[in-house]
Formats: C-alpha cells, structure tokens, sequence
C-alpha cells in the first residue's frame, strides 16, 4: 500500500473534510499540490483514491491472516478484523473529525465495502468450517456474521486500538465458545 494514502486519510480526519487544504493533502503525501492536481484534479479524488487505497490494502491484509494455515483460529480472527477495522480505530479516534470521515469512507464506498464485507464472511465461515470445530455451515455463517458485527461496532465506539482488541478477543472467545 503506499503509504501516502494513510496520511492523506489522517489530514481529512485532523482538518474534516471541507477545511482540509489541497496544500496539506500535498504536505502529508509528499507530493507538490500542482502534481496532485495534475494526477486526481480534485481533493474529492484523492480522498476517493487514498480510500480506494487503504480499503484494498486492509482486505488483503484481513485476508492473508485467515490463509495462514499454522496460527490458531482465534489469533487469524483477530488479526484479520484488525487488519481490515482495528488498524483505523486510532486515527478515527484522534480528531474530532474522525466521524466525519468515516461516515465520508461509507458514502465513497458503499458497494465496494459491502461487497468486501461479504468476501471477508466467507472467508471466516470457511475458517471456522474448516479449522474451527464448527461442523455446521449456518452456524459458523451466524458466527462469520457476529463477527463482522462486532468489529464494525467497536470500528465507532472502541477508544482506541487497544480496546478494540481487547474486546474482539471477548467476541471471539464467547463465539467460538
């Protein structure tokens, strides 16, 4: 992922959208304001890029720790949740224009995040149907289900990263049983 897409991201959620400047959407990707314009032509642009950016790299990531074979059930679950929500419950958190930003990501990406969303749940269902004891392919769905959930619930109301963790590993813990 280039990593200019996550400063970029952190500059609409410090200033929100409409008070962010081109000049610091420059600063933050190290780029001029000119080859922004010249490369996007907007601010909407960027923003559409830089979370067109975040939003693949956090799926691949999500979907990577639920491939690997030898990490326990419990610990692909929460690496994939972290990766795909967790990760962003910090930078949300750390401006009063986090809210803001994440009702602007939805907006950007609506069919694009349900469609991962769904990607993801079939993902962990053919984990927990596979390595995590769970035989019947409705129940580890509704698991699949309470746990995307979970994390997008605690995306909007975890204090931090931290907590977040903490508290899927609860979820986890009380889904698989």
């Amino acid at each position: 992922m280039d990593q200019s897409a996550t400063a970029i991201i952190a500059v609409f959620a410090q200033y929100g959208f409409r008070k962010t400047a081109m000049e610091d959407v420059a600063k933050a990707a190290g780029k001029s304001r000119q080859a922004l314009y010249n490369r996007f032509g907007s601010k909407e642009a960027v923003f559409s890029w830089a979370v067109e950016e975040l939003g693949t790299a956090s799926v691949e990531a999500a979907h990577a720790a639920l491939s690997d074979p030898v990490m326990p059930v419990e610990e692909c679950l929460l690496n994939a949740f972290d990766a795909w929500a967790g990760q962003h419950v910090d930078l949300l958190r750390a401006s009063p224009h986090g809210d803001e930003v994440i009702a602007a990501v939805q907006a950007e990406t609506a069919d694009r995040a349900a469609e991962a969303e769904a990607q993801l749940s079939e993902k962990v269902t053919e984990l927990l149907l596979e390595r995590g004891d769970m035989p019947n392919p409705e129940l580890a769905e509704d698991a699949a289900l309470a746990l995307a959930s979970a994390s997008k619930g605690l995306l909007y109301t975890a204090a931090s990263r931290a907590d977040y963790q903490a508290t899927l590993k609860r979820v986890i813990r009380a889904v698989l049983g």
